[in-house]
């Protein structure tokens, strides 16, 4: 169930782009790939089989994060339809019940607004008999105050799914956490916290299927081939966590209460 861990607090997980040496980054070199530590643990069951390639660069601070500037050239990705960093056939196919399960934790900082766009942090793809259906996390930064959104598409049907106002979003470091499954209750929390910003989707609706997925973080893509279009994250991305498993809320508070602590989150 162990399926995607990023972690930018380590050098040693990320390599520099060839124009800044590769190899572990240094401060402020632009970071090429980030791997994915899953695979060790999981093997074909990771998203991605080492690594997600970038399409642009984020930097690295030795602080322990990726920095996104918000343009076309920060974002990575993992394309479903490339057999070297997609999850493999048979792991998280459309008869292993499993794949309608999914549990979500980012640690990140948006920056501050200046623009009325929509931002997107974390795409997760699939391809279900060639249809496309995503799961995105959202900052919709047109709002007034600004408000974290997910949201779930069923390309297929042309469905769409919405937990919208999840909680006020703030140029703060946060922990963003998710955790549910298909046609069910799917509860989002802000740094842990139960009272702040507990939600769940308006329908409950949509189908999840992540075989053969692919995922984008930093940008909006396309599905279920992974090109990524625009809403660029603007802001720091310091880890992210996702296990295709509806967590027990015992899995979910002590993961929540690692990152808080591991980060320092108020």
């Amino acid at each position: 169930g162990y399926s995607l861990y990023y972690d930018a607090s380590d050098a040693s997980n990320l390599i520099a782009s060839a124009s800044d040496g590769g190899g572990a980054p240094d401060n402020g070199d632009e970071v090429a790939t980030i791997t994915n530590l899953a695979y060790a643990i999981s093997g074909n069951d990771a998203f991605g089989k080492a690594a997600v390639s970038g399409g642009g660069y984020a930097t690295w601070n030795d602080s322990g994060y990726l920095d996104f500037s918000g343009d076309a050239n920060n974002y990575y990705r993992s394309d479903d339809f490339l057999a070297a960093t997609r999850v493999s056939s048979g792991n998280w196919s459309e008869s292993d019940a499993a794949s309608t399960q999914l549990s979500i934790f980012i640690v990140y900082k948006p920056e501050s607004a200046n623009d009325t766009e929509s931002q997107t942090l974390v795409q997760l793809n699939a391809n279900v008999g060639g249809s496309g259906r995503y799961i995105q996390v959202k900052t919709d930064i047109g709002d007034d105050p600004d408000h974290r959104y997910v949201q779930v598409y069923n390309q297929g049907a042309g469905n769409f799914d919405h937990a919208l106002d999840v909680y006020d979003e703030s140029d703060a470091l946060t922990l963003f956490s998710m955790v549910g499954k298909s046609g069910a209750n799917t509860m989002i929390y802000k740094n842990g916290d139960t009272s702040n910003g507990m939600t769940d989707f308006e329908h409950d609706t949509q189908t999840w299927d992540f075989s053969d997925a692919g995922l984008a973080l930093g940008g909006r893509a396309t599905s279920p081939g992974v090109t990524v279009l625009g809403d660029y994250f603007m802001g720091r991305v310091y880890e992210v966590l996702v296990y295709n498993q509806d967590l027990s809320e015992e899995s979910r508070i002590f993961i929540d209460n690692y990152l808080i602590n591991k980060y320092s989150i108020s």
